[in-house]
Parts: C-alpha cells; structure tokens; sequence
C-alpha cells in the first residue's frame, strides 16, 4: 500500500518533469542559450532516473516492507514537491 503511493508521487514526478522539459525545448528554441541546455540535460537524466524508479518500485513492491517502503514514499513525495515549486517558477510570467 505505501510503495503504491511512493510509486504515484514518482509518476507525478515524471509527469512534471516532462511538462519542464516541453517547456525547456520552447525556450531553447527562442533564445538558444547553454543554460537552457543545461536544464534540458537535467530535466531528462532526472526523468531517466524517475521512470528506472517506477520500473525497480513496481517490480519490488511485493518484496517491501513497510519499514523499506516509507523511505520511498517520503523522498518520491519530497521530490515531487520540489518539481512542483521548479514548474511553479518556471510557468509563472515574469512581471
């Protein structure tokens, strides 16, 4: 029960994540800066790492005690927090 919440938190992860990366691509396409490459780059290495979790939380789930599942649930739900403020900003219009 706890790692089928860790694994939502990371599929919310991933779905902000490529939400950033549509929004990155736009950007580099306007003002093709090596600072939008950068945040291209992260955007996908964090979002290789978020599908590998799903994949490993899925096949593992089974196996996962509480105790070993929390950790996941607390980080997944952490990291998905942060994405949301970084789309936050990130959406927002500057004024």
């Amino acid at each position: 029960m706890v790692m089928d919440f860790a694994v939502a938190a990371t599929v919310i992860s991933a779905i902000i994540l490529v939400t950033l990366l549509v929004i990155y691509l736009s950007n580099y396409r306007k003002i093709k800066s090596t600072f939008c490459t950068g945040l291209i780059i992260f955007a996908i290495l964090l979002l290789v790492q978020n599908v590998a979790a799903i994949y490993f939380q899925i096949n593992m789930s089974h196996q996962c005690s509480y105790e070993t599942a929390q950790p996941f649930l607390i980080l997944n739900f952490l990291e998905a927090i942060g994405l949301g403020a970084l789309l936050y900003v990130t959406w927002k219009p500057c004024k």
